[in-house]
Order: C-alpha cells, then sequence, then structure tokens
C-alpha cells in the first residue's frame, strides 16, 4: 500500500503553476498532486468511479485486479512523480513509519484517474522490502513509463532492486507535519 509519499524535485514540471509544485515531504490522501497523463495536470488524490453516488475515496489499487474491478473500467493510466513513500510495519505494539526511496531521485507511481481523481497502482512487494509491508506502488523509471501510459501493464522495474529504505520519525503520522526533518533516519538522528 501507499498512503503517504514525498515530492522534493519539482522542476521539471514548470507548466504548473509555483503555487501548486511546492516540495513536499508527506504528501496525503485528499491532496492535490502532480499527475502526468502524458502532460502535467494536478489532481486529488482520491478516486471514485464515474458511477459512484458517493464518494469512494480510493488512493490505492491492486494491479491484480485492475482489469477486474468495475470501479476501474474506463480509467486513464498516468504517472504520479515521487521522491520516495512511506510504510508502517506493525511490530505489536506500534507502528513504526520506514521511507523508501531510490537515491532520494525523482521517479514515478504507476497511476490510475479519471476526472474526479487518481490513485496509486500497488503491487505485492518485493523480497528486500516485504518485511516492513505486504504491498508497494508500481515504481517506473522514465523509459518504463511510455510503456504504462501506452496500456502495458508494465508492473516490474529495475527501480524495484534499488530501493533504500530506513526507519523514520511518527511526525509523519500527522500530515500537516511537512518538513525535510521527515525523511531523516532514525538510525542517524
Amino acid at each position: 500500500m501507499c498512503g503517504r509519499f514525498t515530492l522534493t524535485k519539482t522542476n521539471d514540471f514548470e507548466s504548473i503553476p509555483r503555487e501548486k509544485r511546492e516540495v513536499s515531504f508527506n504528501v496525503a490522501p485528499s491532496n492535490e498532486i502532480i499527475i502526468l497523463d502524458p502532460e502535467p495536470t494536478l489532481k486529488t488524490w482520491s478516486y471514485s468511479p464515474l458511477w459512484a453516488k458517493k464518494p469512494f475515496h480510493l488512493i490505492n489499487c491492486r494491479s491484480e485486479t485492475m482489469h477486474k474491478k468495475p470501479s476501474f473500467k474506463g480509467a486513464m493510466r498516468c504517472l504520479v512523480p515521487t521522491t520516495g513513500w512511506y510504510e508502517w510495519q506493525d511490530n505489536g505494539t506500534h507502528k513504526q513509519p520506514f521511507y523508501h526511496h531510490i537515491n532520494h531521485d525523482l521517479f514515478y507511481f504507476a497511476g490510475l484517474a479519471n476526472n474526479q481523481g487518481c490513485l496509486i497502482v500497488t503491487k505485492e512487494a518485493n523480497k528486500d522490502i516485504k518485511q516492513i509491508h505486504h504491498r508497494q506502488p508500481v515504481l517506473l523509471t522514465h523509459d518504463e513509463s511510455d510503456h504504462w501510459l501506452n496500456n502495458e501493464d508494465q508492473l516490474e522495474s529495475e527501480l524495484d532492486d534499488l530501493i533504500e529504505f530506513y526507519p523514520v520519525s511518527t511526525k509523519v503520522n500527522t500530515p500537516k507535519n511537512n518538513s525535510p526533518e521527515l525523511i531523516l533516519s532514525l538510525i542517524h538522528i
């Protein structure tokens, strides 16, 4: 699952107004986010099928069922630019957040969108990070993103083997907290 992420490199999205492309260390569901479809645009990170009478507020979709569920019929493919994401490990007494990144560089999550909003597509976590959480976002490089946007199920990425992660402060649990200290490793604090 992916319930929070970061976007700390926004210079590539100059077509988005400056005040809408601020750096964020704690992007939360219901925030307006930058997506590419394939051009940069803004969408709410909260998806509901167009036929829904009440909002569904979906933030993730399992790649294994995205072609089967009526909620995603007619959804367009998009990319969600990111520099990392948070997952929580439940150790029985509390949930410890971990920050996942790829050398703190910009990459993309596979996403789905409609006129109402967007979500992030997930898959089973790779062997190196599944001890933190059993799901992870579908990751894409710039080159791999074309396959996704052309309706090919690009679910494996060279990035999957490059994921680094470490424990971070529980301050990330509060969406109003949004500073560089959120991605500092607890090991080095």
